[in-house]
C-alpha cells in the first residue's frame, strides 16, 4: 500500500508541471540500415552562439526522446552511439512560433562503412554497452564459435565457460536464462546449451537489473533474443553444421504476413558427441582409517536435443497489439566413462585395480507458451501491457556405476533412478510505464508466479549372483515441492542536466513447501523480502559516458537442493538436500567508463558484490571411501574487481577484441564445526580476433584463460580454450540466391579441480577435452534495397549473415 500511495503521489505532483507551457525539441534515432531503433543513443543540444552545451537525453527503448523545459533561441545538436558515425543537426530554432520541434528520424550510420563502387556495408560493434545491460550482436561472432548461445557467450564480457559448457556470470552459476524477456522453464546452462546460435540476434548481459525485473539470480540475467525478420515479405534462414567430431546440427527461422499479422517459425535439431579423459585421486578418512581412490580413464559426453518455437504478432488496432507464442522441445545429456581404479589404504598400501564403467542420462521433454498484450496510449511512452507465461517439463535421471575385475568378471553395481515428471510454473504479470514532464518517468507492476515440482528417487544395487538390480527401500523415496511468489514493483527516473538516474523498489513475498512423501514430514518457508535498485549515467560529452549501480538480488534454493534423502550418484559417491537452505541474498554495485581511446572503443567496470547465506556444495564422509555431498548455508561470499574491454580496428578487415577481469575472492564463514574461510586473487582473459584475408575469406582466432577460483572447500585450478576459425563465403551476385558460407574450426582446453586438503575428504580431480574440428555449411539471407543519397542512386547490401 505505501509504494502505491507513493506513486500516487509522484504523479500528482508531476502534473502540476505538466499544465505549464515550455518549449521542446523531439524525434527518433535509428540504424540507417537496419531501421531499428536505437536504444540509449545521446542527443545533445548546444547554442549556436557560443557552443555550450544546454541539455542532453538519451533515446528510450523504441529510439525516441524528448526534450522539455527549455528556452527559445537558436541551437545545434550532435547525436551519436558508440559503434557510429557521429551526426550534427544545424540550424534548429524555438520561438513562439515554433514551440515544440519536432526532428522526425533521425538516422546514424554504423561506423567503418566501407565504400565498394556503389555498394555500402556496414557492421556493428559486437559489444554495445547500454546504461543497464550490455548487448551481444551475434551476427559479429561470425566464424567460430559455431554452436549454441553457451559458445557465443565464450567470448563475451563478465561471462566465463567451462569446458563441458557450463557457464558463469561473474564467476557465479546463480544466474536466470530469459527467452526473449520471459524465463526459461529448462535450468540455466541446460538452456543456453539447446539454443543454436543461428536462431538468435542478440544476447543481453544484466549483471545489476533494475527492480522491474525479478529478483532471482544473484549474479544477474541473460536475455536470448531470438532472431526474427521484417514482416514486409517472406523471409528465412537456414543453417546446416557437421563436424569431424560427431557435432551436428541446423536450424531455421522463417517469417512472412499472415494478413496484417506476423508469423515467426523456428526450429533446430543438435547431436552432439564431446570426447575427453578423466583423471581423479579422493582420499577419505572414516574412523581412522584412510583409503585412497585413483581413477584414469577416457570418457564421452552427448548432448542431443530438438525444438520448434512458433509466434504470431497480431495488431488489433493502431494503439493494441497481441502477440501469441510458444516452444516445445526434448533433450538428452550425459556421459559415459570407462576407468581404470586403484584402491588402496594406509594398512594395506598394495593397490586393488578393478575397472569401473559410468554411465549417465538425463533427458525430458519442455513445452511453453505465453500471450502479449500492449496498449499504447496517445502520449509516447505511455503503454500498459499484460503477460501470461507457462511452462512445463518431464524429465528422467538414471546414473549406472559397475565395476569389473582385471579379467572382466562383474564385481557390484548401484544404479539411481530420480524422475520428476510434473514440473509445471504459471506468471501472469502486468506493467505500467507513465511519462511525465521534464523527461521524468514512473513505471510499476504487479505479477504472481505459481510453481510445483514431484521427483521420485530409486535406488538399487546389483545381485550379482541373479544379475539383476535389487531396490533399496531405504534408499528411495519421493518429494513434493510447491512455491508461490508475489511481487510488486514501483521505478521512477529522470534526468538532471547531463545525469540520468532511476530509482526503484520491488517486494516479494515467498511461500515455500517441501513434504516428504514416505515419512509424511514438510518443511515450509514464507516471508518477504525488500529489493531496492538505483542506475545513474552521466553524459560527459563525445562518446565518453560514466554510470553506476547498485542492486539487491536473491537465488532460491533449486528443487533438488531441498530433497531431504540419500541419492547414490556411484560406488564412492551420495548425496542429499537440505530442506532447511536459506535464499540466496546479494548486494552488488557497480561503476563503469566507456570512451574512445585513439579513435578505439574502450570501457572499464569496477564491481563489488556481497553474496550472504552463500550456499556452498559441502563434501564429506559418509562411509569408508564413500562422500557425501549436501548444500549447506556457508556465511558470506566477497567479490572486488574490475573488468576491461577494449575494439581494435588494426586495419581496414582486421579487429580485435580484448577483455580481461582481475578480481579479489573471499569466502568468510563456518559450518560443520569448521571454518571455511578462503582467499585468492582471480583473473581470466579473452581474445577475438577476425580478420578478412580476401573479400571473401575470413580467418577468426579466439582464445580463453580463465584463472583459479575458490569455493568454501576447495579450488578450480586455470583452465585454457583455444578456437581456430577460417570461413568461405561464395555469392551468387547476379540474383538473389542466399550466401553460402563453409566454417572449419579446432578447439583444445582443459579444467583441474582441487580441494582442501586440510578436510577429511580430499581430492584432485583433472579433465582434458582433446581438439575437436569442426565444419559448418551456412545460408543466409541478403537483401537489397535503393536509396537516393545527394542525387546519387545507391544500392544498399545488408548481410544478415549468423553462424
Amino acid at each position: 500500500m505505501y509504494l502505491i500511495f507513493l506513486l500516487f503521489v509522484l504523479f500528482g505532483a508531476t502534473q502540476v508541471d505538466a499544465q505549464m507551457p515550455s518549449f521542446s525539441i523531439s524525434g527518433t534515432i535509428s540504424d540507417s540500415l537496419s531501421g531499428e531503433p536505437l536504444e540509449y543513443a545521446t542527443f545533445m543540444l548546444f547554442r549556436a552562439q557560443d557552443s555550450t552545451q544546454v541539455t542532453g537525453i538519451a533515446t528510450t527503448a523504441n529510439g525516441s526522446f524528448t526534450l522539455d523545459s527549455l528556452r527559445p533561441g537558436k541551437f545545434f545538436a550532435r547525436v551519436n552511439f558508440l559503434g557510429y558515425e557521429t551526426k550534427t543537426l544545424s540550424n534548429l530554432s524555438l520561438n513562439r512560433e515554433q514551440q515544440k520541434l519536432n526532428l522526425g528520424k533521425i538516422q546514424l550510420a554504423p561506423s567503418g562503412l566501407s565504400t565498394d563502387e556503389v555498394v555500402v556495408q556496414g557492421e556493428r560493434l559486437s559489444v554495445e554497452y547500454h546504461v543497464e545491460k550490455k548487448v551481444i550482436n551475434v551476427a559479429k561472432q561470425n566464424i567460430a564459435p559455431t554452436g549454441t548461445a553457451a559458445d557465443i557467450l565464450a567470448q563475451a564480457p563478465s561471462v566465463s565457460v567451462d569446458i563441458e559448457g557450463n557457464v558463469k556470470l561473474r564467476g557465479s552459476s546463480n544466474f536466470t536464462v530469459m527467452i526473449d524477456g520471459r524465463p526459461s522453464i529448462l535450468d540455466a546452462n541446460d538452456a543456453l546449451q539447446q539454443i543454436p546460435s543461428g536462431t538468435i540476434d542478440k544476447i543481453e548481459i544484466i549483471t545489476n537489473p533494475s527492480s522491474r525485473f525479478s529478483a532471482e539470480g544473484t549474479s544477474g540475467i541473460i536475455n536470448i533474443i531470438p532472431l526474427r525478420r521484417g514482416a514486409n515479405g517472406i523471409s528465412g534462414q537456414v543453417n546446416a553444421r557437421t563436424s569431424i567430431d560427431e557435432r551436428r546440427g541446423a536450424d531455421f527461422t522463417f517469417q512472412r504476413p499472415v494478413g496484417k499479422a506476423a508469423l515467426t517459425l523456428g526450429g533446430n535439431i543438435g547431436v552432439g558427441r564431446d570426447p575427453g579423459t578423466n583423471r581423479s585421486e579422493t582420499r577419505t578418512t572414516f574412523d581412522d582409517l584412510t583409503t585412497t581412490v585413483r581413477t584414469d580413464g577416457e570418457s564421452m559426453g552427448m548432448r542431443d536435443n530438438y525444438g520448434l518455437r512458433a509466434e504470431l504478432d497480431v495488431p488489433i488496432t493502431t494503439k493494441d497489439n497481441v502477440v501469441f507464442g510458444g516452444r516445445l522441445g526434448s533433450y538428452t545429456f550425459g556421459r559415459n566413462s570407462d576407468l581404470s581404479t586403484w584402491e588402496s589404504t594406509e594398512q594395506l598400501p598394495a593397490q586393488v585395480y578393478t575397472l569401473s564403467r559410468n554411465r549417465t542420462d538425463r533427458g525430458g521433454k519442455h513445452t511453453s507458451a505465453f500471450a502479449n498484450w500492449k496498449h499504447r496510449f496517445a502520449q509516447d511512452d505511455h503503454i500498459l501491457t499484460f503477460d501470461a507465461n507457462f511452462g512445463g517439463r518431464d524429465g528422467q535421471d538414471e546414473v549406472t556405476t559397475e565395476q569389473f575385475s582385471e579379467s572382466g568378471q562383474l564385481l557390484s553395481g548401484v544404479r539411481t533412478e530420480e524422475g520428476g515428471p510434473p514440473t509445471s510454473r504459471l506468471e501472469v504479470k502486468t506493467d505500467y510505464v507513465r511519462p511525465l514532464a521534464n523527461n521524468r518517468k514512473i513505471e510499476a507492476g504487479l505479477s504472481s508466479q505459481f510453481g510445483k515440482f514431484n521427483s521420485t528417487n530409486d535406488n538399487s544395487r546389483l545381485d550379482t549372483v541373479s544379475g539383476n538390480y535389487v531396490p533399496e527401500s531405504q534408499f528411495s523415496n519421493a518429494t513434493d515441492f510447491s512455491r508461490s511468489l508475489q511481487a510488486g514493483y514501483g521505478l521512477f527516473s529522470g534526468e538532471l542536466k547531463s545525469v540520468e538516474y532511476q530509482i526503484g523498489l520491488r517486494a516479494e513475498a515467498l511461500d515455500r513447501k517441501v513434504a516428504e512423501q514416505t515419512s509424511g514430514q514438510s518443511v515450509s518457508l514464507s516471508r518477504i523480502d525488500l529489493y531496492p535498485s538505483l542506475h545513474t549515467a552521466m553524459q560527459l560529452g563525445g562518446s565518453k559516458q560514466l554510470s553506476a549501480s547498485y542492486t539487491r538480488r536473491v537465488e532460491h534454493s533449486r528443487p533438488w537442493y531441498l530433497e531431504p534423502f540419500i541419492s547414490w550418484e556411484n560406488n564412492y559417491n551420495v548425496r542429499t538436500g537440505n530442506p532447511d537452505l536459506l535464499p540466496e541474498f546479494i548486494d552488488s554495485y557497480e561503476l563503469s567508463y566507456q570512451t574512445k581511446v585513439l579513435g578505439q572503443f574502450s570501457s572499464i567496470e569496477g564491481y563489488y558484490r556481497v553474496k550472504h547465506n552463500n550456499v556452498e556444495m559441502l563434501r564429506s564422509v559418509y562411509a569408508e571411501n564413500v562422500t557425501l555431498t549436501q548444500p549447506a548455508n556457508v556465511g558470506s561470499q566477497f567479490s572486488f574487481g574490475t573488468e576491461l574491454r577494449t575494439d581494435i580496428t588494426v586495419r581496414k578487415g582486421w579487429s580485435l577484441g580484448i577483455s580481461g577481469n582481475l578480481y579479489d575472492q573471499r569466502v568468510n564463514g563456518d559450518a560443520q564445526g569448521r571454518s571455511f574461510d578462503e582467499h585468492t586473487f582471480a583473473y581470466d582473459g579473452k581474445l577475438n580476433s577476425i580478420m578478412a584475408l580476401t573479400p571473401t575469406m575470413k580467418f577468426q582466432i579466439d582464445a580463453n584463460y580463465n584463472g583459479p577460483t575458490i569455493t568454501s572447500q576447495g579450488e578450480n585450478k586455470p583452465s585454457f580454450t583455444a578456437n581456430l576459425g577460417i570461413r568461405q563465403d561464395f555469392l551468387n551476385k547476379n540474383s538473389m540466391l542466399p550466401c553460402k558460407s563453409v566454417t572449419y574450426s579446432a578447439q583444445v582446453n582443459a579444467n583441474q579441480r582441487r580441494s582442501h586438503p586440510a578436510f577429511t575428504v580430499m581430492s584432485i580431480s583433472r579433465k582434458t577435452h582433446p581438439y575437436s574440428r569442426s565444419a559448418q555449411a551456412t545460408l543466409s539471407t541478403i537483401s537489397r534495397r535503393s536509396v537516393t543519397h545527394r542525387g546519387v542512386k545507391i544500392q544498399v547490401k545488408t548481410t544478415n549473415s549468423l553462424p
